[in-house]
């Protein structure tokens, strides 16, 4: 449930930042008045240390943020369909988060690194999105590791450099895979 702060703590929050706007500085007065803001987004922590007073345009720019972020997650989620070196596809109930528990999604993410049960490498999937600005790819750069869409899963007839921007023909998708370890895998074992 969203709630707001008291007035009692709305005047503390203004006077521990000396009646200006925590990310311009600009001061309130008459025809600037403060937006009181919770900190780390949770709306139900009253905290006065969760709490600050920014105008409309600082608050403004911090939503507009918040709201390309999570558009951008929520892009993220279902994304990896395939191992991009191996071609085994992933299902989101065969893999856990961080405690333990079974991913509820019904692929995996892109930008988590993953460890493919059939080849037993490690990448990331990074999903072009131009909302969220260039983003680097790093780790080894192994030629022609890369053989399958990890979207839609197709093969590739060329070979695909790691750590580059590869574009699907078939599904259209923009991404590129940042591998931390590659264990070739062979149909001999």
């Amino acid at each position: 449930m969203r709630k707001s702060f008291s007035k009692f703590q709305q005047t503390e929050i203004l006077g521990n930042q000396d009646y200006k706007c925590r990310g311009c500085k600009t001061r309130f007065s008459k025809n600037i008045h403060p937006q009181f803001d919770h900190i780390d987004g949770d709306h139900s922590n009253n905290s006065v240390e969760n709490g600050q007073a920014i105008c409309s345009n600082c608050h403004d720019a911090k939503s507009r943020k918040e709201n390309v972020k999570r558009s951008v997650t929520k892009k993220d989620i279902d994304f990896v369909k395939h191992c991009p070196l191996c071609g085994e596809k992933f299902k989101g109930k065969d893999y856990g988060d961080e405690n333990g528990n079974r991913l509820t999604t019904k692929h995996l993410s892109a930008n988590d690194f993953i460890t493919c049960r059939k080849c037993e490498s490690v990448f990331k999937v990074i999903r072009h999105d131009a909302k969220a600005g260039k983003q680097t790819i790093r780790g080894k750069k192994v030629d022609g590791a890369v053989k399958y869409c990890a979207h839609c899963g197709i093969e590739f007839a060329e070979k695909v450099k790691s750590n580059a921007g590869i574009k699907c023909e078939e599904c259209k998708k923009i991404w590129g895979v940042w591998i931390k370890t590659y264990k070739k895998y062979s149909y001999w074992g």
